[in-house]
């Protein structure tokens, strides 16, 4: 895919997530403002309300042991061939060539450890921050923007996140690292 059209795919997907989580928020708010004062339905509408609940309650059962069998199946497969290659080497090794034999990750756990360790040093003061704002000053306009963000980016998908900030910031650098030279550690 062209880096454009990558570029422009991104961009959509996140916009897209963002309306629909803005969207269902803004719907959640004004629904249960107006439905206080409703009728009682009949005994019958009650019984087929709750036969519908159970019906779909179900329904999601079986969809999600549909979704989640070929995940264990994939699981199940990769210990059973895979358990074999994990040694203390695979975890402090470097990569090494395709088609040789061997190596580790040792760079994806550095890697790892570094974002998140970067991503905590400025997330969580901006998070603790936010939510004590936001309970001494709970009908601040600003306190209810800040809680619609939240809840918004909450329900943003990550791999939409991932791919949006690849095609803005690694796709346009050409390089995942954050310098143009090879890392000077080494395990």
């Amino acid at each position: 895919m062209h880096f454009s059209a990558l570029t422009y795919v991104a961009f959509v997907l996140f916009a897209l997530t963002i309306l629909v989580n803005a969207a269902a928020r803004l719907l959640i708010w004004r629904g249960g403002a107006g439905r206080r004062h409703r009728e009682q339905g009949t005994m019958n509408r009650r019984v087929l309300r709750r036969w519908i609940s159970n019906f779909m309650v179900g329904l999601m059962i079986v969809a999600v042991i549909l979704a989640v069998l070929p995940l264990l199946f994939i699981l199940i497969n990769l210990v059973l061939k895979g358990a074999s290659s994990l040694s203390f080497d695979f975890f402090t090794k470097l990569p090494v060539p395709a088609g040789e034999t061997g190596g580790g990750v040792a760079h994806a756990i550095v890697g790892t450890l570094l974002i998140v360790g970067l991503g905590s040093l400025f997330g969580v003061p901006l998070g603790i921050g936010a939510g004590i704002y936001c309970a001494e000053y709970p009908g601040s306009r600003l306190t209810k923007v800040t809680r619609f963000v939240a809840d918004v980016m909450n329900g943003t998908p990550s791999i939409v996140v991932g791919v949006f900030a690849w095609t803005w910031i690694v796709a346009r650098q050409k390089h995942f690292s954050g310098s143009q030279e090879a890392p000077r550690w080494q395990c």
